[in-house]
């Protein structure tokens, strides 16, 4: 199903026609988004070896026995998994690859946030150091670099005025712990999948018209 999506999203926007609203439905919404990310990874000529969308769909959806590695249910994986296999610029920001402006905001993400973590967005941006609000703030700010691609310092503003040093050790620090710690891992990369979709959800009207104009 997200790939057919996908490929008829893809189909739509090189034929400069209007995208069927069923194909751009929120139960849809994975293929939709990773149709209009390859479409736009080639129209921007980003992908190594001048390869099509349609080209780098494929690379991502056939083979059935590792289902969940060669199949990207999101976006973001979808990125990560370019990257790895070399068929996009690993060093470049995920933001780079993605239609301009279908990143979340800082407020639907700290929503998320605190649907787990139960911090709220101002706690994040108070000058609190409990652990748990410590915590949020360090996924905030993780994703708002990786998913949206934020500068350190528009990431301090949003998180309470910090600098950008501050700002560079959260990171690290985050980069550590999900080197060593799976679980912790796997929860950041589900907190970035929800934020990326939350974003290409509040824009999904935009990027249904955006190629028309």
């Amino acid at each position: 199903m997200i790939y057919a999506d996908a490929q008829i999203t893809i189909n739509s926007l090189a034929s400069n026609l209007a995208i069927n609203e069923v194909t751009a439905m929120p139960t849809c919404l994975d293929g939709f988004s990773i149709g209009h990310l390859l479409f736009n990874i080639s129209r921007k000529d980003m992908a190594t070896g001048g390869r099509t969308a349609h080209q780098l769909l494929d690379m991502i959806s056939f083979d059935e026995d590792v289902l969940e590695v060669l199949t990207p249910r999101s976006r973001h994986r979808a990125i990560a998994y370019l990257k790895k296999i070399g068929a996009i610029d690993a060093s470049l920001g995920d933001k780079e690859f993605k239609p301009a402006g279908t990143t979340p905001c800082l407020r639907d993400i700290c929503a998320i946030i605190h649907d787990g973590a139960k911090v709220t967005m101002e706690e994040i941006a108070s000058s609190s150091r409990s652990r748990h609000v410590v915590q949020a703030r360090f996924q905030a700010i993780w994703v708002l670099r990786t998913v949206c691609g934020h500068s350190l310092s528009m990431i301090g503003r949003h998180v309470g005025d910090r600098d950008h040093t501050t700002i560079l050790n959260s990171i690290n620090k985050t980069m550590v712990s999900i080197s060593s710690d799976i679980a912790e891992r796997d929860a950041m990369d589900m907190l970035c999948e929800k934020s990326d979709r939350l974003g290409v959800l509040r824009n999904r009207q935009m990027l249904m018209g955006s190629h028309l104009k």
